[in-house]
């Protein structure tokens, strides 16, 4: 075998044993999350994730929400159910809360600003 078809074996060697390392490598699944920009200016964003316990509402707050009173709920499409109505003021740069529900199906989080009377939801996620 000359030089070249050593090189072409070799590189066709490196080659299927890299795609058998991939085929077999275990794939991480990551929880699910979405996100939804909120507050008067859009310069707050809501999230919600899937989490072993149930459901994570988060609320990254900014100048526009400061000080607001705010409600926390999870709406779910299973039996139109509704977690929460947990209510907050907004003195943080972070809000959680996390609903210890079993899976829902289709699910997402609302925050209700009680001070301005205005409310943001995030798209659902599925668990």
């Amino acid at each position: 075998m000359n030089s070249t078809a050593q090189r072409a074996a070799l590189g066709l060697g490196a080659l299927v044993a890299l795609a058998s390392a991939l085929v077999a490598a275990p794939t991480a699944h990551a929880a699910e999350t979405m996100c939804a920009t909120a507050g008067f200016q859009d310069e707050s964003t809501i999230c919600v994730y899937d989490k072993p316990n149930g459901y994570q509402g988060v609320l990254y707050p900014s100048e526009d929400m400061y000080e607001h009173q705010v409600e926390f709920s999870l709406l779910c499409w299973r039996d139109d159910r509704v977690y929460g109505g947990t209510s907050y003021k907004v003195t943080t740069r972070v809000l959680n809360w996390t609903f210890n529900v079993p899976r829902q199906g289709y699910c997402s989080f609302q925050v209700k600003d009680l001070t301005r009377g205005k409310s943001w939801r995030t798209p659902s996620i599925h668990r």
